[in-house]
């Protein structure tokens, strides 16, 4: 069937977060006690969530601090290197030009994804832009998906989720659509292909040929 919505991850997939993520993360660990990591190993922690992050760095008893401090830190740093992946930009505003719905869902609190999403894309309309909230489960959880395809009146062989871990690729799973993933991100090609992923590319540009072709 003609595709008609595509959903994104954010950190990773559309936006290269993950200085920023991991210096607030860093700053966290030190401001009690622990030990930083290198910017790199941050991209094996993130994408379940900043709870589940300091969980992955900390003992249980140090989960609550360390979540306050990270969110006090980031809500300041969040833009201080991130930016969209080349050819991002250009992939949104045609899908959109195409009239294909396009939306976010992302592991990232909400309030974090609303700014960025304001910030690196002002001009761009989307369908329905969610992070981690109270009452709906993170990724890979389909439920956040469910929501925002709540309303669109497209079947799931109408809808592609674009990501660049595991966690997305289990969530298209678990929902039904499409799983598509991307290399430029956070984890490897080999991760995305066993946990379901259709195909995998490697550039903005090769992503779009293949949603354009299923217009």
């Amino acid at each position: 069937m003609a595709l008609k919505a595509v959903f994104f991850d954010l950190d990773g997939t559309l936006l290269d977060t993950l200085e920023d993520i991991a210096r607030s993360a860093n700053y966290a660990l030190q401001t009690h006690g622990l030990s930083p990591h290198p910017v790199e190993a941050y991209k094996l922690f993130v994408g379940e969530g900043m709870r589940a992050l300091m969980q992955k760095l900390a003992s249980p008893d140090l989960t609550d601090a360390l979540l306050k401090t990270l969110k006090e830190h980031y809500a300041t740093q969040w833009k201080a290197t991130s930016m969209p992946y080349a050819g991002i930009e250009h992939l949104l505003e045609t899908l959109t030009c195409k009239g294909v719905k396009v939306g976010i869902l992302s592991n990232k609190a909400d309030v974090f994804v609303g700014e960025c999403v304001t910030h690196f894309f002002p001009n761009l309309t989307f369908c329905g832009i969610a992070g981690e909230k109270e009452g709906i489960p993170r990724k890979p959880h389909p439920a956040g998906l469910f929501a925002l395809l709540e309303g669109l009146h497209v079947s799931p062989e109408e809808v592609c989720f674009v990501g660049d871990t595991k966690t997305d690729m289990e969530t298209a799973v678990r929902a039904g659509v499409e799983p598509l993933g991307v290399s430029w991100g956070f984890r490897e090609k080999e991760e995305l292909v066993a946990h379901g992923a259709k195909h995998v590319f490697d550039d903005a540009g090769a992503l779009e040929a293949y949603l354009l072709s299923r217009l």
